[in-house]
């Protein structure tokens, strides 16, 4: 099977896949068949990887509004922002970003100002009334796994871009 190859992209695709078999190759991944999850693993990264390196060469913008950003970037009198939930980006106001944060800081039904973490207190009596749940039978072993919060939780933190 012969490539036709149009562009430095498809020489530098070419060369990545050709080191990737070469790597499966050496650590003996491609004779044999017991190691189908770790070749599934490598083959799933370099796809990850080369898509990355794709999507970085060939940008979804035009040159106006790659310039656009640039001037937008450095106006320190805005603040370019990720909307939490989805896919926006926001370009406010610094000041109004301020505000709107002061607000919300204030809203002492969301927000309260902690002078000691209280998480690691909180998840320490929990664990010990779940053992004790356990120890009276009231839960099972697989239960208690499932409730068992992971260790190293910490007390929720607000920020703001500035």
């Amino acid at each position: 099977m012969q490539k036709v190859v149009t562009g430095c992209k498809d020489i530098m695709t070419s060369l990545d896949i050709e080191y990737m078999y070469c790597c499966m190759d050496k650590n003996l991944l491609l004779k044999n068949t017991d190691n189908a999850n770790e070749v599934k693993a490598m083959l799933n990264d370099f796809g990850n990887k080369l898509k990355k390196k794709v999507d970085k060469e060939l940008p979804n913008l035009s040159s106006e509004e790659l310039n656009a950003i640039s001037t937008l970037l450095n106006e320190h009198s805005l603040v370019i922002s990720k909307i939490d939930k989805g896919n926006t980006v926001v370009v406010m106001n610094k000041f109004d970003y301020l505000v709107k944060a002061k607000e919300i800081l204030d809203d002492k039904r969301a927000f309260k100002n902690l002078n000691h973490n209280i998480t690691d207190k909180r998840e320490n009596e929990f664990i010990k009334f779940l053992l004790q749940l356990k120890k009276n039978k009231m839960i099972n072993p697989e239960e208690y796994k499932l409730m068992r919060p992971d260790t190293g939780s910490r007390t929720p933190e607000v920020y703001f871009l500035v």
